[in-house]
């Protein structure tokens, strides 16, 4: 899917361009921290997390903090043809295992 098709499937209102930067490389793709979006994009860091925020006010956005180190998070988008509606799993950008089944 193009960034052009990306971006008519979400039906964003009007968004700066990096804000659509930002859609492209995490809509339906693997959890990326912020670190890595920047390598991806170019963008500077200010710019990124700007971003993020105009997804996470839109509700667009999935995050979740790293199993191995808590500093880092992962954000995402998940695509809309995915069952659960909640995106690629972040442990399997992380390559982590849950050591035990989680309990509520």
């Amino acid at each position: 899917m193009t960034c052009e098709e990306t971006l008519q499937t979400l039906h964003l209102p009007p968004v700066p361009s990096s804000v659509q930067t930002i859609v492209c490389q995490l809509y339906g793709h693997q959890p990326m921290t912020g670190k890595q979006l920047r390598e991806a994009t170019g963008l500077p860091r200010r710019t990124i997390y700007t971003a993020l925020r105009k997804l996470r006010d839109l509700n667009l956005l999935q995050e979740r903090q790293s199993l191995r180190d808590t500093r880092q998070t992962y954000f995402w988008i998940p695509a809309k043809d995915e069952p659960d509606g909640k995106g690629p799993s972040p442990l399997a950008a992380t390559g982590s295992k849950p050591s035990a089944p989680l309990v509520a």
